[in-house]
């Protein structure tokens, strides 16, 4: 149960990656930018009405008429920074006093390639939220099963302690600690007096480790069962034998009997 969980959790998280890289790699973001052909790094971004420069400095309002021409203007003012005009996919930028121009082509930038990387980091923040909660739900799971192997300490358990000692309980005590005896026949036994919190293992079992290994139990007979049944070939229907005739001793008693009463009346 616990691996076909583990399972699906994985796809889901595939699937929600791939549908957030799919979503955020189809969509564009709503500016259009345009990068200089003589360096890649000089663009200029146009938005619903503000134009922006990649200096961070130059930006402001614009305007554009029917004839594809754009008048830049420098912040919200109406003082004019710069005149454009787009032709197709280029738009030529002349600042204002100057009579050079610079050419922009017109590129598509992704609204993944600008915040792609929050959107990752989400998914991410909320994966490792997610191996989390498993972690301490396992975690827990772990503890119960402690404490129920600590509750179902009996005489003759066989313990370690954190610090490695074994040996075997011989004493249960009503202040939470149990008596064990370690040592040997030949080197000579001890007792000891410790807290039942200082046992690491023991092959006591609580309820819930009974209860997984009996249903394992049950599973592996199952499956074990099933693979009989695939492995015995089957057989035909066998018909009955016919039992042979065999002559009876009074048969044979009987035939001449017969023969001797249907004597011819000649022999009478």
């Amino acid at each position: 149960m616990k691996k076909k969980l583990r399972l699906i959790v994985s796809l889901f998280a595939c699937i929600v990656c791939l549908f957030a890289f799919a979503a955020c790699s189809g969509a564009s973001s709503s500016a259009t930018k345009y990068v200089s052909s003589a360096d890649q790094n000089n663009y200029i971004e146009l938005g619903a009405d503000k134009w922006n420069s990649s200096d961070g400095i130059s930006s402001g309002k614009y305007e554009k008429d029917e004839n594809g021409k754009y008048t830049f203007y420098h912040g919200d003012t109406e003082t004019v920074y710069a005149t454009g005009e787009l032709n197709g996919n280029t738009l030529t930028v002349t600042l204002s006093g100057e009579t050079t121009s610079s050419t922009y082509t017109k590129t598509t930038e992704s609204f993944f390639s600008k915040y792609g990387m929050f959107i990752l980091l989400g998914v991410i923040l909320v994966l490792i939220i997610v191996w989390m909660l498993f972690s301490g739900r396992k975690g827990k799971q772990r503890q119960k099963e402690y404490a129920e192997q600590l509750e179902a300490l009996r005489p003759g358990h066989k313990v370690k302690t954190a610090g490695g000692i074994c040996g075997i309980v011989v004493e249960i005590c009503d202040d939470n600690t149990v008596i064990l005896e370690t040592g040997s026949e030949s080197a000579g036994k001890s007792y000891i007096k410790m807290d039942k919190e200082l046992i690491a293992q023991t092959d006591a079992k609580g309820p819930t480790q009974l209860a997984r290994e009996r249903a394992e139990e049950e599973r592996r007979a199952a499956k074990e069962a099933q693979a009989a049944q695939r492995e015995e070939p089957s057989k035909p229907a066998e018909s009955p034998a016919e039992e042979p005739f065999e002559e009876t001793a009074e048969g044979t008693a009987d035939a001449p009997a017969e023969e001797s009463d249907t004597d011819s009346p000649e022999e009478k």
